[in-house]
């Protein structure tokens, strides 16, 4: 299994000195190409195959509707079905532009929690349902509703701590 591995490796580098595509297209048609001829059960590659790894990446991502607005998505989802194309080699512009937007989401998300740490939680206002669990999570319109979804989850965590304290008792 090692030289297996082995020989793999050192094909895999020659064929992607040969190409002029950057190394993480590189690495991701050899990563088809491994799933293709190696996967106990081999899908094709194809729209289906493309909206099922948007549909997960975005999940694993933000799957409690923290970092992304539904506007950002949206935008993102336009290259939902060009996913397979670019494991096949045509193109590269998903993941860039994914990791371009999920680093500016965790640095807003970051300025956001900054900014809740520095003044007191306000209980007085009459929030219902804080926090639901669906089986999809919902985005939020906008910035300032995402800054609410923020301020909402940390009334959520802050109320649950002191009934838990309170129960333990």
């Amino acid at each position: 299994m090692k030289k297996f591995a082995l020989v793999l490796f050192c094909l895999s580098l020659g064929l992607l000195s040969r190409s002029q595509s950057s190394p993480a297209q590189q690495q991701a048609i050899l990563l088809r190409r491994i799933i293709e001829r190696n996967h106990y059960s081999p899908r094709p590659v194809d729209d289906s195959f493309a909206a099922q790894v948007y549909q997960k990446v975005v999940r694993r991502l933000d799957d409690d509707g923290f970092l992304f607005t539904q506007p950002e998505l949206d935008v993102l989802a336009a290259q939902r079905y060009r996913i397979d194309d670019e494991l096949l080699g045509n193109g590269w512009n998903f993941l860039p532009q994914l990791a371009q937007l999920y680093t500016r989401a965790l640095q807003r998300a970051d300025t956001m929690v900054q900014a809740l740490l520095q003044k007191p939680l306000d209980f007085t206002a009459d929030d219902k349902g804080l926090i639901a669990r669906d089986a999809s999570p919902r985005y939020p319109p906008n910035v300032a509703e995402l800054a609410r979804h923020w301020q909402k989850q940390f009334k959520y965590r802050a109320l649950l701590s002191k009934a838990t304290k309170a129960i333990l008792r």
